[in-house]
């Protein structure tokens, strides 16, 4: 059975009550997966912000407040485990 988009959503805010996640920090140097996370965390209400590499993400990450940073473990310049770090 194929659910619609309202259902979808309707479904997710049952489940999840109220969100406590609400900015996203996505750090990928793969453009083809920052589109796809982020089109799929715009569609589930999140604000986000993208880096290509974890000295871009480091940079975003100290200029604004996030509630999560997703991020890809390798990557030009600094990996994910580093960038892991230095937010930590």
């Amino acid at each position: 059975m194929k659910e619609t988009r309202k259902e979808v959503e309707e479904s997710v805010s049952s489940n999840a009550g109220q969100a406590i996640l609400k900015c996203i920090l996505v750090a990928d140097d793969n453009k083809a997966v920052q589109d796809l996370v982020s089109e799929f965390l715009e569609f589930l209400g999140y604000e986000m912000a993208l880096a290509i590499n974890g000295i871009e993400a480091l940079a975003v990450f100290l200029k604004n407040s996030f509630d999560l940073d997703l991020t890809d473990l390798e990557m030009p310049a600094m990996d994910g485990l580093s960038l892991a770090g230095h937010i930590k």
